[in-house]
């Protein structure tokens, strides 16, 4: 019998195009009993290949010799020893300071894809704090998943000595710190799609005075501000301007490059387009070369174009628009679109506002419309996609901290060149991870989620505040204090002694990030139910996002 205890294990299984769910187990069994042995393993995966025609091949340790030689297979082993090196949390830390201190010059890109409450945003502001400190003339910019966690943030960086000042949410008069006196206008312009600042306070009898508009200059002017990826998708050309360092804390595709997807119709904007040339047309200034007749007349084409092409059965592909240039743009473009919507009564879906309105303006990269993916049963319409860029200042360091994107896939959605400054190595586990052969998928009943849900908090009754993050239906489900009946059957519910034990509970690609630490102080185990599925139109986007739209042919 092998004695395993003090070895060095590396396990190395055959890539195959094909992920293969049994596989996969085995590999993890595996490797959990040669650990349970005392043995340290390492899982090496190899890279798949493609032949000349390219169709991926399976890849195994003999092939991957034959075809890319010893050298190479030695190198994929010696990542594998790399990045399964356990080291303490002080120690990692100390490599991401080191990172920032030693590495990072001004005008280029970083990658840290270190996970969640490792300190990389600890480490960003530490920087940010000392650039303050030298030359008050340098400024940085943070931009995280929510609100929440720009307060996390904020109050991170104070202790810091930073001076720092958060973008604000917009609050209404029931709200604990109102901010907005004319809360419902505001409002009514998000739900047209549009920007308050841009339709709503020019004209706000509340301008002078208001503390929104006060807040946002405050973060403007600020050494250190800090924004929501959901303000940044829109005006992150504003708030990155003249600033030094440029901070983007996960979900880095879909803030570098912002999609909108819908598949409503466009003919209530077309309706209220027309309207606003209907009034336009009475006043004296509203003549052939007049910038406004020219916007809304083109804005007009463009949405008539997008719908052509929604009712086209056969069409899929590029949609083309026209543009009208920047000094063209009116000032009031969206006070005037909401006065015309206001005036027809007619709402239309928020995004295809956004869309006719980024078009017209240029600031969209591609329009697509997708292919139906026959597959999925809960898409029956035609979709439209709309990608843009966030634009950066080339001088500016940025660094992106995403533990779920690599360096030339930031690289190529920044179309810059990418610097992976991520510590080598993983952070010991302060607790052990127990994965049980048993996935939880959309499809399962009430009763089997209650019964996995019940049965693990029975199982481990040491932890009393558990994290559960599962889908959508699952985080419903086990949160619940009452169901309706169906029919004659009480849908089940969890019983409230498990209930008070989820402290927390979300599901995958929810809006509330996982990335807050909040998780971590408020739960003595975070337990994942399922795996996150992803759909081919996921996919496809996620390829056009990253510029690979030739990856799709």
């Amino acid at each position: 019998e092998v004695d395993w205890a003090g070895r060095e294990v590396i396990v190395i299984f055959d890539t195959d195009p094909l992920v293969k769910s049994d596989v996969e187990k085995s590999r993890h069994e595996l490797g959990a009993v040669l650990t349970s042995r005392g043995a340290t393993v390492r899982h090496c995966v190899l890279p798949t290949c493609t032949d000349d025609a390219g169709n991926l091949l399976k890849n195994s340790p003999d092939d991957h010799l034959v075809r890319f030689g010893a050298e190479s297979l030695r190198e994929c082993i010696e990542l594998a020893r790399r990045q399964r090196v356990a080291v303490s949390v002080a120690d990692y830390r100390s490599e991401i300071w080191r990172a920032r201190t030693q590495q990072v010059s001004i005008g280029t890109c970083y990658l840290d894809t270190s996970g969640a409450g490792s300190g990389k945003t600890r480490g960003d502001l530490q920087l940010a704090s000392n650039l303050q400190a030298e030359r008050p003339m340098k400024r940085s910019l943070f931009c995280v998943p929510t609100h929440q966690q720009a307060d996390e943030v904020r109050a991170e960086s104070a202790r810091l000595g930073g001076s720092v000042e958060k973008y604000p949410r917009l609050m209404g008069p029931d709200s604990d710190e109102p901010n907005c006196r004319n809360f419902a206008q505001a409002q009514r312009a998000l739900d047209l799609g549009l920007s308050p600042s841009k339709a709503v306070c020019p004209s706000c009898e509340y301008e002078h005075d208001c503390v929104y508009r006060a807040e946002i200059k405050a973060a403007a002017d600020a050494p250190i501000s800090i924004g929501t990826h959901d303000r940044a998708k829109f005006v992150m050309q504003s708030m990155s301007n003249a600033r030094h360092l440029v901070s983007l804390q996960e979900n880095a595709i879909d803030t570098l490059r912002p999609t909108v997807v819908t598949d409503s119709s466009f003919r209530p904007v077309i309706r209220v387009l027309e309207e606003v040339c209907a009034i336009g047309s009475r006043s004296v200034n509203w003549n052939d070369g007049s910038p406004a007749r020219i916007y809304f007349t083109r804005a007009i084409h463009n949405a008539i174009v997008i719908q052509s092409c929604l009712d086209d059965p056969s069409f899929v592909g590029e949609v083309q628009y026209d543009t009208v240039p920047a000094q063209l743009i009116p000032q009031a473009s969206q006070t005037d679109f909401m006065q015309a919507a206001e005036l027809c009564g007619v709402t239309p879906p928020a995004d295809t506002v956004r869309i006719v309105f980024a078009a017209t303006e240029g600031r969209l990269d591609d329009l697509t419309v997708d292919p139906i993916d026959r597959r999925n049963v809960s898409r029956r319409r035609r979709e439209l996609t709309a990608y843009s860029s966030a634009s950066i200042p080339d001088n500016a360091t940025v660094i992106v901290g995403d533990a779920s994107v690599t360096r030339q896939q930031v690289g190529r959605i920044l179309q810059r060149e990418v610097v992976d400054i991520t510590p080598v190595g993983r952070i010991a586990n302060l607790h052990p991870v127990t994965q049980y052969p048993t996935d939880l998928t959309r499809e399962a009943s009430d009763a089997v989620i209650l019964k996995l849900v019940r049965g693990l908090l029975l199982r481990h009754p040491q932890f009393r505040r558990w994290g559960v993050i599962s889908h959508p239906r699952a985080k419903e489900l086990i949160t619940a204090e009452a169901r309706p009946r169906t029919g004659m059957t009480v849908v089940p519910i969890l019983e409230k002694a498990f209930r008070d034990r989820i402290a927390r509970a979300s599901y995958f690609r929810a809006d509330d990030t996982r990335g807050s630490n909040e998780w971590f102080r408020q739960c003595d185990a975070i337990a994942i139910l399922g795996t996150p599925r992803v759909g081919s139109e996921v996919v496809r986007r996620q390829l056009v996002q990253m510029r690979m739209a030739d990856a799709l042919t």
